[in-house]
């Protein structure tokens, strides 16, 4: 941000007008959305996952922190929208207070990222056979995780201190947007090549699986979802250098603002739902048995299949449902 500009503002304590908050409601009601489709989706995985198929791993706990740290992200921009609209962002204080809470949005949004890519390198790495794939998935899982762990220090810590970053942003102490600029780029791409390589080797393994053409629909369906995180990441990019732009005054910033954080919220909020998904074929399947015992056919009524009754081992007790095996998706 220019210096003088900002310096200008945030010092000008007889500023009458306020940042106009745009977006201020579109941003509170996306947030809003993926809290529940994210909390939702999550509590449905472990419900499968920790109590239908006792099969909890590490892909779920890391899922579970992607989630939490998407929580605080969506709680941060709901506070900044809030904000936006009941605050006067010309006047120094609730600028600084502002900055400082937009610093700490875009942290928790690269964590999520980070979180959301182990989890999902985990499951994916019990899903593909071929040790290359193996081999491409851990590769540049590392190398996301390497990069996004350093990007997430120097996001937090570009001015300092984050209740420091107006101050320091007027004393021109930042790290320069030559930097800062190349490392947002760098991250987004990082992040879309990955999930296309995650996605990319699933699809040849439902390809060559011995699965009915709904189920490989449905599996695929799932991937896309997923994908569709990516796009988000993608077109994102595009945002960055107007953002930048922007970056001379409080009003600019805060007006342009609403677009990347829109798209910071919809690509990890589809991306943990996405993932979510993908592990609920165990409850989807008990729902539709429990739906054709309830509505038997006429020639039906009075016979259950064994699947419906449940498969009981020699001693008459019912066996508990078995986790998937590596290279089927739960």
């Amino acid at each position: 941000m220019d210096s003088h500009t900002w310096t200008a503002d945030a010092r000008s304590s007889n500023a009458s007008h306020r940042v106009p908050g745009y977006h201020s409601e579109a941003l509170t009601a996306i947030a809003a959305a993926f809290l529940v489709l994210t909390i939702t989706f999550t509590t449905l995985r472990f419900l499968v996952r920790g109590y239908m198929i006792r099969a909890l791993g590490w892909d779920d706990w890391l899922i579970l922190l992607a989630l939490n740290s998407f929580i605080c992200q969506a709680a941060f921009l709901v506070h900044i929208a809030w904000m936006e609209q009941n605050k006067n962002l010309m006047l120094q204080k609730p600028l600084s207070d502002a900055l400082e809470y937009v610093v700490l949005e875009f942290a928790f949004y690269i964590f999520t990222t980070l979180a959301l890519k182990l989890s999902l390198a985990v499951f994916f790495l019990r899903i593909v056979l071929e040790k290359w794939q193996r081999r491409v998935i851990i590769f540049s899982t590392i190398i996301f995780s390497v990069y996004t762990f350093s990007f997430f220090f120097v996001a937090i810590f570009q001015c300092g201190l984050p209740d420091l970053y107006l101050l320091h942003k007027i004393e021109g102490k930042c790290v320069s947007w030559s930097v800062l600029g190349p490392m947002n780029y760098i991250h987004g791409v990082m992040n879309a090549l990955t999930d296309w390589i995650f996605v990319s080797f699933p699809i040849l393994v439902v390809r060559r699986a011995n699965m009915s053409g709904r189920d490989k629909w449905s599996v695929v369906v799932v991937l896309v979802i997923g994908v569709l995180g990516s796009v988000a990441s993608v077109v994102r990019l595009f945002y960055i250098n107007a953002l930048h732009s922007a970056d001379k005054d409080a009003a600019a910033f805060f007006s342009q603002a609403p677009s990347i954080a829109i798209l910071s919220t919809v690509e990890p909020g589809m991306g943990i739902t996405a993932a979510c998904m993908a592990t609920l074929k165990p409850l989807f399947k008990a729902v539709l048995d429990r739906t054709r015992f309830h509505v038997p056919s006429s020639s039906d009524k009075n016979k259950l299949s064994s699947a419906e009754r449940g498969i009981h081992t020699p001693s008459g007790v019912n066996s508990p449902p078995q986790s998937p095996r590596r290279g089927e998706f739960a």
